[in-house]
């Protein structure tokens, strides 16, 4: 599993830690990568010791490298309390990763059929089962061009903005 975010509120990282520790009943043998910094990160860290889960969270911090971090996880997990967009969600589906996300992240950011929108009225045990059981794994494709056709691509974006500008009668 995986999360890319800074360690504050909105991202919600005790429910991600609940979640990792029911995924863990399940099947053992998974890791959890943390993706960032922020103010709760010592708060988390504690979590993660009192749980007796150190060996099996993995705190990155901030990184330049999120692409090939992307690589190696299995499913991405953002529990967020509220999002503006979601913009990670984007990149992840771009590399072909499935996300599994709250719904309060606007619908904007579902630019693959690779991701899942769940309640933060769950309780953890079902994001854990959903994460486990409930989808299938897609073969990992280069999805960028879809991403792409949704609207985000740097390049097309900034004409545009450039376009904008051009056309101002100032």
């Amino acid at each position: 599993m995986g999360h890319i975010g800074r360690f504050n509120a909105q991202k919600n990282h005790g429910f991600l830690i609940d979640i990792f520790m029911e995924v863990l009943k399940e099947k053992p043998n998974s890791v959890l990568l943390l993706i960032g910094t922020g103010p709760l990160e010592d708060d988390i860290k504690k979590k993660i010791e009192i749980k007796n889960i150190k060996e099996k969270v993995f705190i990155l911090g901030q990184r330049d490298d999120v692409n090939d971090l992307l690589q190696v996880m299995d499913i991405f997990v953002l529990p967020s309390l509220f999002e503006g967009l979601g913009i990670v969600l984007i990149e992840a589906q771009a590399t072909g990763l499935y996300c599994v996300t709250s719904d309060v992240v606007p619908i904007e950011a579902k630019v693959t059929t690779n991701i899942k929108f769940l309640s933060l009225n769950s309780s953890a045990k079902d994001w854990a089962k959903f994460i486990i059981e409930g989808h299938v794994k897609p073969i990992r494709n280069n999805l960028a061009m879809l991403t792409k056709k949704s609207g985000f691509d740097i390049n097309e974006e900034a004409i545009r903005l450039e376009n904008v500008y051009l056309d101002l009668d100032i």
